[in-house]
């Protein structure tokens, strides 16, 4: 792997953030002016402040020194093979299976099935659950 690669760089300029950074540091030099009574209290010597502020940041923005990059020039590495088998590979817990329904209970649930044991105990159920709901309505009513 060659570690050394070279790659050529581009230098990015930022006039416009220069610019933003101008106005609010102008903002605050025409503050510290008009405080120390370097200039008077007016709008024109405040915009001509800031104006000017502005335009020297956004001079620095487009040819003032670039910053060293951050970091080392990014690389592309090819993954690795898979490894060799483990040799406790082997002792890997396997996906549990589902357990096997024990042949007397398959018979009794296709026996209750063929025979309508279970329509019956449905058929039940079935009013118990009404007086149940009839019972509640009426405690319901009575409230």
């Amino acid at each position: 792997m060659n570690a050394t690669m070279e790659i050529p760089t581009e230098i990015t300029r930022h006039p416009i953030r220069g610019f933003l950074w101008g106005i609010i540091t102008g903002i605050g030099v025409a503050l510290i002016l008009i405080v120390t009574k370097v200039i008077t209290l007016s709008i024109p010597a405040m915009v001509i402040t800031i104006v000017v502020v502005a335009l020297l940041a956004t001079l620095w923005g487009l040819v003032g020194p670039a910053k060293k990059a951050r970091g080392p020039v990014p690389i592309t590495i090819t993954p690795s093979p898979a490894p060799p088998p483990s040799r406790f590979d082997d002792f890997a817990d396997p996906a549990p299976a589902a357990a096997p329904v024990p042949a007397a209970l398959a018979d009794d649930a296709a026996e209750a099935a063929d025979s309508g044991v279970i329509d019956e105990a449905a058929a039940e159920a079935k009013p118990a659950a009404d007086e149940v709901e009839t019972a509640a309505e009426a405690a319901d009513d009575e409230v």
